[in-house]
Formats: C-alpha cells, sequence, structure tokens
C-alpha cells in the first residue's frame, strides 16, 4: 500500500469543512504540515480565526477563513462561488461538518431532518460535483468524507445509520466512476470516544493510500455486510 506524501506548491490548497470542530482541527493541522494553503470553514466564525491564528505558524497568508453554514440550502454554492471567485486550486476537501441527531424518527423534528440531511450528504454531493471537474486531469487529489456518528447506539437511529450507509456507498460509486483518474474519494468514521489527533492521523494515512479502484470494490462487501446485519432477523 503507497504511503508516498505527495508534494504540495504555494497553488495548493485543503478545503476543510467543519473546521472549528475538534476532528476538524486535528485535520487542518495535519494539511498545513503537508505544506497545504488551508480554506477553513464553519458557522462559528470565531473558532475558525482562532484556529487561523495557530496555523499561520505553517501556513503564513495562505490560511483564509470562509464562514458559512453547510445545512442551510445555499451554503455549499456560497462556497463554491467564493472559492471560484478567488480562483483557489483544492486539491484536498475533507468534509468534517456534520451533526447528530436525537431521538427516533417519527419523533425528530422535520426542520431538524432536512437540515442534517443538507449538511451531511447533499453540501458533500454539491461541494464534490462543484470542485471534481476542476481536480480530475490535474495531478493528485483527494476527498475525505467524515461519516457522522449516531447520537446513540439505539438501533432507532433511522435516519443517521442509513445516511452513514449513503456516504459510503457513494464513495464507492464515485470511485468507480473516477477509475483512471488520480482523484479519489474515501470515508472515515466519527467516533466520539477517540482522540481526534489519532483519528486524524489514521484518517490521513487513508488518504494517501487510497489511490485505486479495487480498494474502493472491496469495501462493498463490508458496505452490505453492515447493512444486511441491520435488516435480517438474528
Amino acid at each position: 500500500m503507497n504511503h508516498t506524501p505527495p508534494v504540495f506548491d504555494n497553488r495548493d490548497w485543503a478545503l476543510i469543512t467543519g473546521a472549528s470542530g475538534t476532528l476538524g482541527k486535528a485535520m487542518a493541522r495535519k494539511a498545513a504540515a503537508a505544506g497545504l494553503g488551508l480554506l477553513l470553514s464553519s458557522r462559528d466564525e470565531p473558532a475558525l480565526h482562532a484556529l487561523a491564528l495557530e496555523l499561520r505558524v505553517l501556513c503564513g497568508d495562505r490560511c483564509l477563513v470562509l464562514p458559512v453554514d453547510l445545512a442551510s440550502p445555499n451554503g455549499a454554492e456560497l462556497l463554491l462561488q467564493d472559492l471560484r471567485e478567488r480562483s483557489l486550486r483544492v486539491r484536498l476537501l475533507v468534509h468534517a461538518a456534520n451533526s447528530r441527531l436525537e431521538g427516533t424518527f417519527l419523533d425528530e423534528d422535520p426542520i431538524t431532518q432536512a437540515d442534517w440531511l443538507q449538511l451531511n450528504q447533499l453540501s458533500l454531493l454539491q461541494l464534490c460535483r462543484g470542485l471534481g471537474p476542476a481536480m480530475v486531469g490535474h495531478g493528485w487529489a483527494r476527498i475525505l468524507a467524515i461519516v457522522p456518528e449516531p447520537g446513540a447506539s439505539d438501533s432507532r437511529q433511522v435516519l443517521a445509520r442509513a445516511g452513514q450507509d449513503w456516504i459510503e456507498r457513494f464513495v464507492i460509486q464515485l470511485n468507480e466512476e473516477l477509475a483512471g483518474q488520480d482523484v479519489r474519494i474515501a470515508s472515515w468514521p466519527r467516533r466520539g470516544n477517540e482522540d481526534p489527533d489519532t483519528m486524524a492521523a489514521d484518517a490521513w494515512a487513508r488518504l494517501l493510500s487510497t489511490h485505486d479502484t479495487p480498494a474502493a470494490r472491496a469495501g462493498s462487501a463490508n458496505w452490505l455486510g453492515r447493512l444486511l446485519a441491520r435488516i435480517l432477523p438474528r
């Protein structure tokens, strides 16, 4: 498995969504240490500025704060428009912006559910679609989708658990479409009981090794097995 780090120059940027969260911050530090310029995005602007101040030791002026609420229907498009106007070359997207749901499907607030779907699934789809064409054919590029953790281990977390499977399946299918390109997409599960620095180190290694379609196809059986385990009687 190839873990050779790519070589970046001052034209290369990493977009980290959810950069105000613990895992988003840890992934931003990894990207900065690798020599990428940073585009830090979340809806918590003060936290983004605090992180930018910390990381400018590594990035200098190549650390930009782009506050946006990706749970809003036009949030992803506003972020993409900002990137287009700046003419920045994004070679790494880490979509760490996600949230939890609590309670059963029929008891959850429909607006909260819609916001969850927009943040965790639709914004990922929109960012991949918006950034993907510029990534293809321009050398090494990676996308990492952080899979949101359900609010509890209760099997009634219908939307959250279905959303996990949707993201993992999307990753598999998009990798198959990108076969032959040097653009790969990976998923990584958020685990609330794990140290964010350890999780970020593992996720970063996953990014560097995600380089071929057979690996993505091999994950398909795991995805299907997990799904069948949930729906088949024991």
